[in-house]
């Protein structure tokens, strides 16, 4: 399984694995300390981990939502549901980008930070409610939130990549589920 996984992984997601990741600016440290990803990631594939808790920890941190956005792709293949949930994640991407459109950008950030302390928290009953609110607040569905309801755990990877792309006015974000050879 291990080496399917590793067989999926595209060539962009292996450059950008490939640097440590300096979380000095994530943790107030004052030296320069870094996370070894690419060996976090081979760990995590190899003994078939899920990437859960590195993906709430970068996520809590607004200028890695790049590593994090790749890291939610390798998640996905773990989480071996890939190639049907494909649409799912595409529908959660688009969802967050139209919210994310509508509405200021201190909202945006009061909900996106809501929406981390909780998935952080392990608290998945008020992650789902603080997205039925957004829902309400933007008056747009989000179509992620039925998969979320019938099973978060197996759905979380959806919950990760409306979170990222929530708050992530930048044009990378988009590339979080882009093509169809992630999931072959």
């Amino acid at each position: 399984e291990a080496i399917s996984i590793f067989k999926k992984v595209n060539e962009e997601t292996k450059k950008t694995l490939k640097y440590p990741c300096n979380i000095r600016k994530i943790t107030s440290f004052s030296s320069n300390e870094y996370l070894p990803i690419e060996k976090i990631v081979t760990e995590s594939i190899l003994n078939l981990t899920y990437l859960d808790n590195i993906i709430e920890f970068l996520l809590k941190n607004k200028e890695k939502k790049y590593l994090t956005s790749h890291l939610i792709t390798i998640n996905t293949l773990i989480y071996k549901g890939e190639k049907d949930m494909y649409y799912q994640y595409k529908q959660a991407q688009e969802d967050a980008t139209k919210i994310r459109n509508k509405l200021q950008d201190n909202k945006l950030r009061t909900y996106e930070q809501k929406l981390i302390t909780a998935i952080s928290l392990k608290d998945y009953n008020k992650v789902k409610e603080i997205l039925l609110h957004l829902s309400s607040v933007a008056q747009l569905p989000i179509r992620a939130l039925i998969p979320l309801c019938l099973d978060f755990e197996k759905n979380k990877n959806l919950a990760y990549i409306f979170i990222n792309s929530l708050g992530n006015k930048e044009e990378h974000s988009e590339k979080i589920i882009s093509n169809d050879e992630e999931v072959k």
